[in-house]
């Protein structure tokens, strides 16, 4: 958290996106999907605002995007794991 606090005090937005990121990795290695996904929506948005690509690339997530987490956190709430497994 404090990465986040010291990056939208020195209105650092890519450092706030990298905090947001982050902070939503960790919370989905800890199975909690639906904090993870709150974090990982705030990155995306400030992805588009700064006309950035919210692709992981071929790290932990195997090139998966973050839009893709969120859209198995929604699958996750209807209770389709099926699908959620895809996406996440």
């Amino acid at each position: 958290m404090k990465h986040l606090s010291f990056a939208k005090e020195l209105g650092d937005r890519v450092g706030e996106r990298r905090a947001y990121g982050n902070l939503g990795n960790g919370y989905r290695s800890l199975g909690n999907f639906e904090k993870a996904a709150e974090y990982c929506i705030k990155r995306i948005k400030i992805s588009n605002e700064i006309g950035e690509d919210s692709r992981v690339g071929d790290g932990a997530w195997g090139g998966k995007s973050y839009e893709d987490l969120a859209l198995g956190v929604a699958f996750y709430k209807e209770g389709d794991l099926h699908v959620t497994v895809f996406f996440v």
